[in-house]
């Protein structure tokens, strides 16, 4: 859905933005800037802990036995 607006901007942040991503259309540059504003102050979704299968684990270098210290291995036994 398109709606007509006038606005009154600094024509120093549309330069500014026309130059960083190589869009000239005033009208697409507020489009985009709205869509990242939206995008980046979402509440973070909760995962759930099925959400996070597969997606990490022990590297398969890791080794735990390198990380102990003298002191831990009479803890330990």
């Amino acid at each position: 859905m398109q709606q007509q607006t006038t606005l009154t901007l600094d024509e120093n942040l549309f330069i500014q933005a026309a130059k960083l991503i190589a869009i000239e259309d005033k009208s697409r540059l507020v489009e985009i800037a709205l869509q990242e504003f939206i995008q980046n102050h979402q509440p973070a979704k909760k995962m759930k802990l099925l959400d996070l299968y597969g997606m990490g684990g022990i590297r398969e270098d890791y080794d735990y036995k390198k990380l102990r210290t003298d002191e831990d291995s009479h803890v330990l036994g």
